[in-house]
C-alpha cells in the first residue's frame, strides 16, 4: 500500500513584542506642491472607444453643401425643387441611362436611393420600365431629375465662382449688378422670399365646376388617350402637382360610382401608345373630366383638334368599351386607324 506523503513543516513563529519599529515618516505641509485649479487635461485613456460615424453625405447629397449652404437654404426646399422640375422634361429612358452612367462610376444602387431618398420597389420597377413615359409617374423619376439637375448646377455654381475669383474687383453700387458676383449669387438675391412664391392650389380646384351628366359619370369624352397622356405630362410639369394630387383629383371625378385610382393605373395608362389604347381605363374617363373642368375654370377655347373630335364622333363621345385590336372586315381590307381613333376599311396596298 502506498503511503501518503508526510505532513508540511511549518517554520517557528517568531515573538515580534519586543522588537523595534522603524518610526513613521514626518512630512511637512510647507513643503507640498499647490494644486493648481482646473480645468484639468483628459487623458486619451479615460475618453470612451464608442465608435463615431461619419455623415454619409456626399457632394451630391440633397442636403446644403457647399454653394447651396452659402445660399443659407436647403436644397430639400420645396418651392426650389418644384420650380426646378417645372422646367425640365426629361425623357424617362433618358433618366435611366443617367442612373446607369452614375453607378458605372463605382456607386452603389443602395446609396443612390438614399440620396434621392427612393424606396426599393419604385426604384426597382422604375429601372426595369423600358419607354419614354414609362414612369413618369414613379418617385424615382421625380427624385432622380431633380438629383441630376441639382449637381449639375452645383458644377456650374463652382465654375463660375471659379472665374469670379479671377476676375477684378469692382465696388458695388446699390441697384446695380455686380460683374464679379456670380450669376447663381444674383439670382438668389433677386428672387421673391420663399414664403412669396407659395403655389396657390386653388388654380388646380375644379368643384365649382359642373359637366352634364356628371352625376351618372357618363359624360361623353372628346380627347384621345394620346391626347389625356400629353395632359398628364403636362400637369406633372407645375409646381406642387405631384401623382398623388393627381390621384386625389381623378378619383374625385367619380360620382355615381367612386373609384379609388392607384399609382399602378397611372403607369400602365402612360405606358400605352395609339388614340385608343387605354380607352377603357379608369385614368382616362377620370383625366378628361378633370382637364375639361380645368379648361373652362380658365377660360381656354377648344382647340381645332377638338372641335374635330366632336364632329366625327358624335354627341356620344369616344368609344370606352374595351376590346380593340380585333375587327371584321372583307377580304383584301385591312382596318385603318386615324388619330382620332376612327377606324376605317381599305383594300390591301391602296396606302
Amino acid at each position: 500500500m502506498k503511503r501518503p506523503p508526510p505532513p508540511p513543516v511549518r517554520p517557528p513563529l517568531i515573538d515580534l513584542t519586543n522588537s523595534a519599529r522603524a518610526p513613521p515618516p514626518i512630512i511637512n505641509i510647507d513643503t507640498l506642491p499647490t494644486v493648481k485649479h482646473g480645468p484639468y487635461p483628459v487623458s486619451t485613456a479615460c475618453l470612451s472607444k464608442k465608435r463615431t460615424y461619419e455623415s454619409t453625405h456626399t457632394s451630391d447629397s440633397p442636403t446644403p453643401t457647399g454653394a447651396d449652404a452659402e445660399d443659407g437654404d436647403s436644397e430639400t426646399d420645396e418651392d426650389a425643387d418644384e420650380e426646378l422640375l417645372e422646367e425640365l422634361d426629361m425623357d424617362c429612358d433618358v433618366v435611366r441611362a443617367q442612373i446607369r452612367a452614375f453607378l458605372a462610376e463605382g456607386n452603389t444602387a443602395v446609396a443612390f436611393r438614399k440620396l434621392i431618398r427612393a424606396t426599393p420597389g419604385s426604384y426597382n420597377g422604375f429601372m426595369k420600365q423600358q419607354g419614354r413615359d414609362a414612369g413618369i409617374a414613379a418617385e424615382t423619376y421625380r427624385n432622380a431629375v431633380l438629383f441630376f439637375a441639382k449637381r449639375d448646377r452645383r458644377a456650374k455654381r463652382a465654375a463660375e465662382a471659379s472665374l469670379s475669383a479671377v476676375a477684378a474687383p469692382v465696388v458695388p453700387v446699390a441697384g446695380a449688378v455686380v460683374a464679379g458676383e456670380p450669376a447663381a449669387k444674383r439670382r438668389k438675391q433677386d428672387a421673391p422670399p420663399a414664403a412669396n412664391r407659395t403655389v396657390d392650389n386653388s388654380i388646380y380646384d375644379v368643384s365649382d365646376i359642373h359637366l352634364e351628366n356628371e352625376e351618372r359619370d357618363a359624360v361623353p369624352v372628346f380627347d384621345t388617350c394620346d391626347d389625356i397622356r400629353i395632359k398628364i405630362r403636362a400637369f406633372f410639369r407645375q409646381p406642387d402637382c405631384t401623382q398623388a394630387s393627381l390621384l386625389r383629383k381623378l378619383g374625385a371625378q367619380y360620382i355615381l360610382a367612386p373609384r379609388a385610382l392607384r399609382s399602378p393605373q397611372v403607369n400602365t395608362f402612360m405606358r400605352q401608345k395609339g388614340p385608343l389604347e387605354g380607352n377603357s381605363s379608369g385614368i382616362f374617363y377620370a383625366a378628361y373630366v378633370y382637364f375639361e373642368k380645368l379648361r373652362i375654370k380658365q377660360g381656354k377655347k377648344k382647340s381645332a383638334k377638338r372641335e374635330e373630335m366632336e364632329r366625327k364622333w358624335g354627341p356620344g363621345g369616344v368609344d370606352r368599351t374595351a376590346g380593340g385590336g380585333t375587327f371584321w372586315c372583307k377580304q383584301g381590307e385591312v382596318p385603318v386607324q386615324d388619330d382620332y381613333g376612327i377606324v376605317t376599311f381599305e383594300k390591301k396596298g391602296r396606302r
